[in-house]
């Protein structure tokens, strides 16, 4: 019975070792997540008057 009870401890470390390591790294990352939502953010804004400017010629095409 006791060595279940200290490898529960163990386990119970080890859990909260890693979700300190996970809340660190989230930290970390955040301001790397936000800069890249950023620029997509730029990159799908260009995307769409592409697609603006591709669906319009498909328009005029299409009425004459």
């Amino acid at each position: 019975m006791n060595p279940i009870h200290t490898d529960f401890t163990l386990l119970i470390q080890t859990i909260s070792f890693l979700v300190l390591v996970l809340i660190i790294g989230l930290l970390i990352s955040i301001p790397f997540v936000l800069r890249k939502r950023k620029k997509d953010q730029e990159i799908l804004g260009k995307l769409d008057r592409v697609i603006d400017i591709l669906e319009r010629e498909k328009n005029n095409s299409n009425h004459h």
